[in-house]
Order: C-alpha cells, then structure tokens, then sequence
C-alpha cells in the first residue's frame, strides 16, 4: 500500500466523515428552508452512523485483512481541492458536497475492491450510502436551481 496502512486509510476515512458531519451541520444551521435544513441534518446524522461503524471495527479483522489489492492507493485521489468556507453560497456549499460525496463513494468501492468478508460487506454498504447521499444533493441542488436559491 505504498506509504498508508490499512489503519491509516481507516483514519482517513473517519477524518471524512467527522469532515461531512461537520459540513452539514454547519449547513443545517445556516439555511432557513425547512426541507433543505432536514436534509442536512438527516445526512450530518446518517454520516455520524457511518463513522461510528469504522470505529467501531473489530482490530483483529483490520490486522488479518487482505489488503494487497490496496497497495497503490492515493489517499488524495479521494479529497476535493476546495475547502468549505462560511462566506460560500449555497450553491458552492452543495457542490462541494456533492464532490465529497463522489469522493467518499470512490473510496469505499476501492476499498470493498480490496479486501474479503465482512470488511467487504461494510465498504460496498458504505460506498452505497455515499452515492445516495450524493443522489439526494444533487436532486435538491438541481430542483433548488431552477426553484429556490
């Protein structure tokens, strides 16, 4: 895995979703639509979830895990450029985490790519729930551009 281990990647993959919490959060408190606020929310929450169950793993199966599949990833193959600001629009905040989103689910369908079992069940589950969430943004984000931003 040249340089990241398995933990590392791991800790990575945390640091991104404390990263989403964080985003939607701050979104949530910002905007003043009712249903854009409850996506928000919903997916600060969901994003919770997804961190609690990566550090929740059992260390043993991260230590026995295959992972030479995983040996030339990039850990900055899967993190956007842009940064959030408090001063973006909201059109810049929801493409930003529309990228995130993309770049979170290409990492989780690596991941899934390169190990077996249960790590495998977890990555595929995960890397479907950040294609959801990129769904739902950017449905909200296309049907907010012609209606409500």
């Amino acid at each position: 895995m040249g340089e990241n281990t398995f933990a590392q990647i791991l800790e990575f993959a945390i640091a991104k979703e404390i990263q989403a919490v964080q985003l939607y959060s701050q979104l949530a408190r910002r905007v003043e639509l009712p249903h854009v606020r409850q996506l928000f929310e919903e997916l600060a929450e969901e994003e919770r979830g997804h961190r609690r169950m990566l550090q929740e793993l059992d260390f043993e199966a991260i230590r026995s895990a295959p992972t030479s599949e995983l040996h030339d990833i990039r850990l900055s193959d899967y993190t956007t450029e842009q940064e959030f600001r408090p001063e973006m629009s909201l059109q810049e905040a929801f493409l930003l985490a529309i990228q995130r989103e993309e770049k979170s689910y290409e990492l989780y369908r690596k991941l899934a790519s390169g190990v077996s079992g249960e790590l495998r069940n977890l990555f595929a589950l995960l890397a479907g729930e950040e294609v959801k969430h990129r769904d739902r943004l950017q449905r909200q984000y296309d049907e907010g551009i012609l209606t409500e931003f």
